[in-house]
């Protein structure tokens, strides 16, 4: 209920804040101490700060410290920065760190002259006391009991902020733990399958220099076999051309040899001694021998070619 009572009352000091800043500036311009564009600033600033949401407290802080400002540079009758301008668009940022410095200042001052008017009121009769001493009592009062409230939440979100980091912090490193042992183990594994690698690439190249030497060795045995194949052929076509000039001179000197006992044989034909069955076997026997003479010839070159 404390927690609940203190920005109720606070949001209700807001919204009477800004009434009397609504108040001053009609009144300023009813005196005509004020321009037109000056009001006009000034009521968009407070039609702003009533629709700034005021949940959070520090949220509820930062408006608070915007209407003290305003009404401050109201009261003293200089607008200063960001007064000056229409309100942006969107949440409004916090007041520059000047600013709030100087309306703590201001507020201190306040207290103090509060705690001395209420110090001298006790020595003079009620009739004297002015009331604008107990606005700024009030005022103090408000912004105190604000400030208290804000500094117990932001301590409050600050614990609660802690042990959310800290969970997470936990799993956080128990996920890099995790991640650092698949890590080392995939390490180990990539160095063994390079090691694998490196074994296979090895081989792969002592198995490729055995097949070149293989290959090699192969074609240097066909070369060596054409090469005698092509002695080879050369020496049996040489025997083949002396056999078949043996063969041929061979054959004529049977032939010539016939042509003599044929020539011998005519004489005695023509006196008529030899019968006639004698001419016809003489001349059979030959015809005979000039078939197995050409049987023979070819037989001899069927065998060379194989």
């Amino acid at each position: 209920m404390r927690m609940t009572a203190a920005p109720n009352r606070s949001v209700k000091y807001l919204h009477n804040m800004l009434a009397h800043i609504q108040n001053l500036c009609v009144k300023a311009s009813e005196e005509g101490n004020s321009n037109k564009h000056q009001r006009i600033r000034v009521t968009h600033w407070v039609r702003k700060l009533r629709s700034q949401p005021t949940s959070n407290p520090t949220w509820l802080k930062n408006v608070l410290e915007y209407a003290n400002v305003l009404l401050q540079m109201i009261l003293e009758g200089v607008i200063e920065e960001p007064f000056t301008k229409m309100p942006p668009q969107g949440p409004l940022a916090a007041l520059p760190r000047h600013q709030v410095a100087r309306l703590q200042a201001k507020t201190a001052k306040q207290i103090v002259r509060t705690q001395s008017a209420q110090h001298s009121s006790l020595e003079t009769p009620p009739a004297k006391q002015q009331p604008p001493n107990n606005n700024s009592d009030e005022n103090a009062g408000a912004v105190a009991a604000v400030d208290k409230q804000i500094q117990t939440q932001e301590q409050d979100d600050q614990w609660e902020w802690q042990r959310v980091w800290k969970g997470a912090f936990d799993k956080m490193h128990q996920q890099l733990q995790l991640k650092t042992e698949e890590t080392e183990a995939l390490g180990s594994e990539n160095k063994e399958m390079r090691a694998l690698v490196v074994g296979c690439k090895k081989a792969l190249e002592e198995a490729e220099r055995n097949q070149r030497d293989i290959e090699a060795k192969h074609l240097a045995e066909i070369e060596n076999l054409r090469a005698v194949h092509a002695l080879e052929l050369s020496d049996l076509q040489d025997r083949h051309r002396q056999k078949l000039k043996e063969v041929t001179l061979l054959n004529d000197e049977k032939l010539l040899s016939r042509r003599r006992e044929s020539n011998c044989i005519r004489p005695a034909l023509s006196s008529n001694t030899m019968p006639r069955d004698d001419r016809a076997d003489a001349n059979a026997d030959f015809l005979h021998y000039i078939d197995t003479f050409y049987s023979d010839t070819l037989n001899l070159m069927a065998q060379n070619k194989n």
